[in-house]
């Protein structure tokens, strides 16, 4: 399952041909070709019809507000005039809303935002000058006099033979922009976001490289794949603010799109990350004809974002997100002290299925984009098959309560199983009737035995009863 499917309205957005990227002689622009890599055509999905420029610019008004009859669209611009426009658009942080503390998702709490003050209706004339940006790459050197600024530290050192290792602030700068600049023609990079802010167009994400001395944008739309018309309202935006909120602190891979050295300013995207990586590791075969990640096989995942009935991870450099029931065969309660961004585990792929999406009012088009269904859970043996021997009936064992839910008490058994019990006729402590989450209970198998399921497969089953409890917090 995809986040956009978690959070689009069902509405599917037109799609336009993404515009060929403009080469000059001082800025070649190489972007990797796969064109020639085989594709197998039995997952890629019909993508929604190419509509009318005319079509486009109808959507563009009902996304993202009324234009008056003499209103018109900017047209792209260069890195120059861009810097000049984003200081019309500073980047203003919405207050984080007071909330109580939520026991079920205290993580969310302080992350949630209040949709109140959020914009309904993102800047129109901003949007399009963020979309031209996103038509094609460009490096923007700085100027011969830009550089005696940026630069006058390095001239006035002297380094001792031996002392390579010690840099001054302009020479780091320089690195850093010399990485950043050639990997406009190279694979994806890898960041951490530190922050996000809301424009008066739509979220952006700020995200660290390196040293962290280029401001490194990411705007909402290319950070992960979900309708755009979300923008358009209140809530929308908001569940799209709170979403980028979880991923705070999360690892991510991101390829580059503008630098431009004086300002320090650089726009990427995620979304082409994901492209990349989903031809690359779920689409394009190998000698044996297969790629290298499909459906059966076991694989890395790295928590992108923890929710209270699920959690996103990043599995193959493509998001996708694993719900509670396939995290883990022992009982959870809040996934929020269970799980936390940058996680790693294995998991099992279950499902892939390659998507068309678009992005920048249907003017940039991906195709190769995954859809993925994994398991945490079916990664890992069953541990009440492979600790069934261990436990006898009638025999008596301790347990841990990890939640309650009606009539149920979840237990974790002996530290190895998770058993579902009924909850005895007997107060817990002198306090109430119910256990609280972690408090001590002995437990009396009742049941043992091997099922045979329509398909042939064995199912494992134990059950018990609580014939006592521990003193809470023994």
């Amino acid at each position: 399952m995809t986040q956009k499917q978690k959070l689009d309205t069902g509405q599917e957005a037109g799609t336009m041909m993404e515009t060929p990227a403009q080469e000059t002689a001082e800025n070649p622009v190489q972007e990797p070709d796969f064109q020639d890599i085989p594709v197998k055509e039995e997952v890629e999905a019909d993508g929604p019809a190419p509509v009318s420029e005319q079509e486009t610019m109808e959507a563009e008004i009902m996304y993202y507000g009324r234009l008056n009859s003499s209103d018109t669209v900017a047209p792209a611009q260069d890195a120059d005039a861009l810097v000049e426009v984003e200081s019309q658009y500073e980047l203003q942080s919405e207050p984080i809303a007071e909330e109580t503390a939520n026991d079920e998702d205290t993580e969310a709490m302080y992350r949630s935002q209040d949709s109140s003050g959020m914009k309904a209706n993102p800047d129109s004339q901003a949007m399009e000058e963020l979309s031209s940006i996103y038509r094609r790459k460009r490096n923007t050197p700085a100027t011969e006099a830009q550089k005696q600024t940026l630069y006058r530290e390095g001239r006035s050192m002297i380094r001792l033979v031996g002392e390579t290792s010690i840099r001054s602030d302009a020479e780091r700068y320089k690195e850093e922009y010399l990485k950043l600049s050639h990997a406009l023609n190279q694979a994806p990079l890898t960041g951490i976001i530190t922050g996000v802010v809301d424009s008066s167009y739509m979220p952006i994400a700020k995200v660290k490289y390196g040293e962290g001395l280029f401001d490194i944008n990411i705007p909402a739309t290319y950070l992960f794949d979900f309708d755009e018309r979300q923008l358009g309202t209140a809530e929308g935006h908001s569940r799209i603010m709170n979403e980028m909120n979880h991923r705070i602190d999360s690892i991510i891979s991101f390829m580059v799109f503008q630098v431009d050295e004086n300002s320090g300013k650089v726009y990427a995207s995620r979304i082409n990350a994901m492209d990349y990586y989903g031809k690359r590791n779920f689409i394009a075969e190998r000698s044996d004809g297969r790629p290298l990640l499909y459906a059966g096989l076991k694989s890395n995942a790295r928590v992108m974002s923890v929710h209270r009935n699920d959690v996103t991870v990043e599995v193959g450099g493509v998001e996708c997100t694993i719900p509670r029931s396939e995290l883990s065969w022992t009982p959870l309660e809040n996934l929020n002290q269970e799980y936390h961004v940058n996680d790693e585990f294995l998991v099992k792929i279950l499902k892939v299925a390659r998507y068309k999406t678009t992005k920048g009012m249907g003017q940039n088009r991906f195709e190769n984009m995954i859809s993925l269904d994994v398991s945490r859970k079916q990664a890992m043996v069953d541990p009440v098959k492979k600790y069934f021997n261990s436990f006898e009936k009638g025999g008596h064992y301790v347990g841990v309560v990890k939640y309650i839910t009606q009539g149920v008490v979840h237990v974790l058994l002996a530290d190895k199983i998770g058993i579902v019990c009924p909850v005895p006729h007997f107060a817990a402590s002198r306090d109430g009737d119910l256990p609280v989450k972690g408090q001590k209970c002995l437990i009396r198998v009742a049941r043992k035995e091997i099922q045979k399921r329509e398909d042939g497969s064995e199912r494992y089953v134990i059950g018990g009863h609580i014939i006592n409890y521990s003193p809470a917090g023994r």
